[in-house]
């Protein structure tokens, strides 16, 4: 696992200082700070920061091709299955100098092209060189899970793991992205490919980049396939307990020590299960939070004990100045508060001096783990209720005080009650919301409306329902979450969170076999109007305890509500009273105000948005000096 970084000026005469690339790069050193290297080629530049797992003494980057050097490769993530590649690659007469899983990568790419990349079952993001003819080739891989930013102009092409080191360089003009601004504080997180700054991308999962002679092309080289199975539900669960463990198996190939995270629930129980089935001695990590309604210490205890692995407990973070640390660190504004609550369990791991660990991260999307994946039983209860009866619901419902619990009851039922006579897909996008922008858009200043007033933050998740076509309703409703909330949420939550503390998270649950199958099962395998994660629980229930199964999911929700109350209540109208806050740029004072006064007099609960105007804000505070305004 690394930090990747590279520069290619249009003109070839000119040449970025060796000295100041160093010290971008170095930007990146949380993300391997075992070794680094350059490797510069008159205009071109590249270079990375190395986390040792694989082949740790051999196994540094750049690295060169074992015959002429012509082709140098920086690479950013996990093959799995390396070993089988590196057989065949052997067969065909190529000779390894190291044993690590990038120098397979560019043997590959050497003798295939780009249809190396189908060969791959890993996460990466890499930059394979050619210097002979000065292309460029540059992969991710299938679901984002890792990142690959770039930026484009007339005069250079430069990409990154992070924003950061792009933003400094010098060599772009850093605008705010006003777009990537209202996702945040609709959804949480910003949909890629778009970032918080303008002129900033990330290049799409399942594509490749080239650059030759100034010519530059992005194509896709991976496309999900839909073709159904003719399993019975019996024979589907079969084979997948087959994909979930042989993915795990593969995911615990490394030169370092492994081990997992747990919590209460079934996606992480069921990866911890096989991991302690394939591997001696391990090890899991879960977070204990003190108010109860947000813990699942106790599950985990449960699950530990019963897999005999030693348990090793987090207590979550109390402190204003350490949650601000978090914020400051992350390269670009993320709602999900459980960012915090993510850094504090690898930051743990990091000083058990662990480098690797399994997560459970896509179980709730690939095989229906959120409540409103039944939103289509839920339509069909209320559509045809009559509009007097439904208001008197509604009114009775919105009398229900406002709770600072967990994802308290009252905030869920007013959620259901809003959207429930929207169709399926409209409210599940909906439920999620942290606020309805077209309805706040008065929030906004002037200006913003004005530019902003057709944009749709939910425009990602109506062309991911048109890409599934060919799946049921719940499939793509999962199919949706999947593209849109696991990519720019979960796996950017992971990804960052992990990797500010020198940790590599793996996931078996993204291997691209168990994907594919996932959405070759009907949706009932999955969901009824009972139950979820039905085809996990099938499994599961010769593995985890009774009291797992049937726990309601909780997920890694820090209190919010308390954090806000207790240490940001202040920061935030300190920071509408400031004239060089970004919040006084983008609000209009008078109405988000309104908003403030509803959710501290426990009128309405807006938890969710007064957290993302906070993480916008501590982001711009850290980052400002490199912004420009104009």
């Amino acid at each position: 696992m690394c930090g990747i970084l590279g520069i290619y000026y249009k003109e070839q005469s000119k040449i970025f200082d060796k000295n100041n690339f160093s010290k971008l790069l170095q930007l990146l050193n949380h993300r391997g700070p075992d070794s680094s290297g350059v490797y510069q080629n008159n205009n071109f530049i590249f270079g990375m920061k190395r986390l040792s797992i694989i082949d740790q003494d051999n196994g540094d980057q750049p690295l060169s091709s074992f015959y002429n050097n012509d082709y140098k490769i920086i690479f950013n993530g996990e093959i799995y299955n390396y070993l089988q590649l590196k057989s065949e690659l052997e067969k065909e007469n190529f000779i390894f100098k190291t044993k690590s899983d990038t120098e397979v990568v560019l043997n590959l790419y050497i003798k295939y092209g780009e249809s190396c990349l189908n060969k791959l079952n890993g996460m990466f993001s890499f930059a394979i060189y050619k210097a002979s003819t000065g292309e460029i080739f540059i992969a991710r891989d299938r679901f984002g899970k890792k990142p690959l930013y770039f930026s484009n102009n007339n005069e250079c092409f430069i990409f990154s793991s992070e924003i950061t080191p792009i933003m400094q360089s010098g060599l772009i003009k850093s605008q705010l992205n006003y777009e990537a601004i209202i996702d945040t504080l609709s959804l949480w997180y910003i949909s890629e490919p778009k970032t918080i700054i303008k002129n900033i991308y990330q290049l799409n999962p399942g594509h490749y980049l080239k650059i030759n002679r100034n010519n530059f092309q992005v194509s896709k080289w991976w496309n999900y396939n839909f073709k159904a199975s003719n399993l019975n539900f019996k024979e589907s669960a079969a084979k997948l307990e087959f994909l979930i463990e042989d993915s795990v198996k593969l995911r615990l190939n490394s030169d370092v020590k492994i081990a997992t995270t747990i919590s209460g629930g079934i996606d992480s129980g069921l990866i911890s299960y096989f991991y302690s089935k394939n591997y001696k001695n391990g090890e899991a990590f879960t977070m204990d939070f003190k108010e109860k309604t947000y813990s699942e210490y106790r599950l985990s205890k449960i699950s530990s004990k019963k897999f005999g692995l030693k348990l090793h407990t987090v207590d979550y973070i109390e402190s204003k100045n350490q949650i601000e640390d978090v914020l400051k660190k992350i390269d670009e504004p993320l709602g999900n508060a459980s960012l915090v609550a993510s850094y504090q369990i690898f930051n743990f791991i990091k000083k058990k001096n662990i480098k690797v660990v399994l997560t459970g991260d896509g179980g709730d999307e690939l095989f229906g783990g959120y409540p409103t994946y039944q939103s289509e039983y839920y339509y069909k209860l209320f559509k045809n209720l009559p509009r007097p009866v439904f208001n008197i619901i509604k009114k009775f419902i919105s009398l229900i005080p406002t709770s600072s619990n967990r994802i308290s009851f009252d905030y869920r039922i007013k959620k259901l009650l809003k959207y429930i006579q929207l169709t399926p897909w409209e409210s599940h996008a909906h439920w999620r919301e942290a606020l309805n922008i077209k309805e706040n858009m008065n929030v906004l200043n002037n200006d913003i409306q004005e530019q902003y007033n057709d944009y749709d933050p939910f425009q990602a998740f109506d062309e991911s329902w048109d890409q599934g076509a060919k799946l049921d309703n719940k499939n793509k409703l999962m199919f949706g979450d999947f593209q849109n909330y696991l990519l720019n949420d979960h796996l950017r939550k992971i990804d960052r969170s992990s990797m500010l503390n020198s940790v590599e998270a793996r996931s078996p649950f993204l291997d691209f076999r168990i994907v594919d199958f996932a959405f070759s099962l009907k949706s009932n395998h999955k969901v009824d109007f009972f139950n979820l994660k039905k085809i996990l629980k099938y499994i599961g229930k010769d593995y985890l305890d009774k009291k797992i199964i049937k726990a309601p999911k909780l997920g890694l929700t820090p209190p919010i509500n308390y954090w806000i109350d207790s240490y940001f209540k202040d920061y935030i109208y300190d920071s509408i009273n400031s004239k060089d806050s970004l919040i006084t740029r983008i609000f209009d004072k008078k109405n988000l105000n309104i908003i403030l006064k509803k959710h501290f007099n426990k009128e309405i609960d807006y938890s969710r948005f007064i957290w993302s105007i906070i993480t916008i804000e501590q982001w711009f505070e850290n980052n400002k000096r490199f912004i420009s305004l104009n």
